[in-house]
């Protein structure tokens, strides 16, 4: 099994830990978040962690000071989704358009894909991101040679996430861990998609020590989910598991359908609002049968997570009782996926066309995000922006892989 080495994670934690305390805003607006989740890895796997207490030399005040930031972060992230929020609907409307002209439909067969021994697993990878060039090529396997992998991590809860990379800017150095123990498509790929915000890392946040935080970078999948697609191609293109690419494709299809229509529900909700999770609660008025609803011992009626005191039910003309409900939407999640996996469909075909001219557009969209606007990202990879949010451009290739996977597997 692919693991990380664990002395390495110590001496790197270890640095990190003593550079929070010459206080240094950015260090800790940088790492602090990422050397948590490092130490609670490192906790998972060893049964070993520093001390959470003595981290800083005034601890309230670097405390307060990385709340504030990440804070202001939040906002800033709430700021731009507002801002962008109608190219994201159009675009992905346009998206959902293109499914359902080629009658798409969701097939739940993602485990039905080619396995590996742990070398083909590791020469494939090796194999597909060389044909990036060196400089990618280096990383990655910089990522094996180091072990800082980790697969079959179990300790992740409550998430929907099948792995993580983690990033110490001040170390230069990160690590990826994968729910996966299984060496076949699915993991392959999302090992790629690690190992793409590891390539991002390590040509734009070290490099440049770009205080970024994720929370606010709507960009920051766009690297992970250009080379998981790219691998997808890969797969095919070398009859590798052309199968499992289709379905592959079709799960991420399906993904993007999900995002477009829960951000359509929060755009369109008379009452909703961002926590400094990501999440949005939108707040919806509904309305029930009083035989509908369960009672306590007292005559106050039980809907969902809260209780209305019977003094206080509210009817309509129906003489339904009219309750608030609360739904949760991963709106930050819906943000940033869509806004990667629409991106790295139109990167994948900008490759086809030449690596040289794709590894430029690549370069500039990654190292410049953090001042560029999105029409600035959109116009880098030579599309105006009403062709990039009609989806014209990937218009072709979505409707291949769906016609694609009806012709051969008869699933539909």
């Amino acid at each position: 099994m692919i693991k990380i080495d664990e002395n390495r994670l110590i001496q790197e934690l270890y640095y990190q830990r003593n550079a929070f305390k010459y206080g240094i805003n950015d260090i800790i607006k940088n790492d602090y978040g990422s050397y948590n989740f490092l130490n609670g890895l490192l906790a998972n796997l060893t049964g070993k962690m520093f001390p959470t207490d003595g981290v800083f030399y005034n601890p309230k005040e670097s405390k307060l000071m990385f709340e504030k930031h990440y804070s202001k972060q939040v906002n800033k992230f709430i700021n731009i989704t507002n801002e962008y929020e109608e190219y994201f609907l159009i675009m992905l409307s346009n998206f959902v358009s293109i499914l359902e002209a080629n009658e798409f439909n969701c097939i739940d067969y993602i485990n039905k894909v080619r396995k590996y021994s742990e070398k083909d697993f590791i020469d494939i990878i090796y194999s597909y991101f060389s044909t990036y060039g060196n400089k990618v090529y280096s990383i990655v396997k910089r990522y094996f040679e180091e072990e800082r992998i980790q697969m079959g991590y179990d300790f992740i809860s409550d998430t929907d996430y099948a792995g993580f990379f983690s990033k110490l800017i001040y170390i230069n150095g990160g690590y990826i861990v994968s729910l996966y123990s299984r060496y076949d498509s699915r993991s392959l790929c999302n090992i790629s998609h690690e190992l793409g915000h590891a390539i991002d890392a390590e040509m734009f946040h070290f490099p440049q020590q770009k205080v970024i935080t994720t929370v606010s970078d709507i960009y920051s999948e766009i690297s992970s989910t250009m080379f998981e697609l790219g691998m997808y191609d890969y797969l095919k293109k070398n009859r590798i598991d052309d199968r499992g690419a289709l379905l592959l494709y079709n799960n991420r299809f399906q993904m993007l359908k999900s995002n477009y229509e829960e951000l359509k529900e929060v755009s369109d909700a008379e009452e909703a609002y961002v926590q400094d999770d990501g999440n949005a609660v939108v707040t919806k008025e509904v309305t029930y049968d009083l035989s509908e609803l369960n009672q306590d011992e007292d005559g106050n009626i039980i809907v969902g997570d809260y209780t209305i005191p019977k003094d206080k039910l509210d009817f309509d003309e129906n003489g339904r009782v009219k309750a608030r409900q609360y739904i949760l939407y991963p709106f930050r999640d819906d943000i940033v996926y869509s806004n990667g996996y629409y991106m790295a469909l139109h990167l994948n075909l900008i490759k086809e066309q030449g690596m040289k001219e794709f590894l430029k557009i690549f370069n500039n969209i990654i190292t410049s995000r953090k001042e560029a606007s999105f029409e600035d990202i959109v116009e880098k990879t030579g599309l105006t922006v009403d062709e990039y949010i009609s989806g014209e451009f990937i218009k072709d290739k979505v409707q291949d892989e769906i016609l694609t996977l009806k012709r051969r597997y008869k699933v539909y």
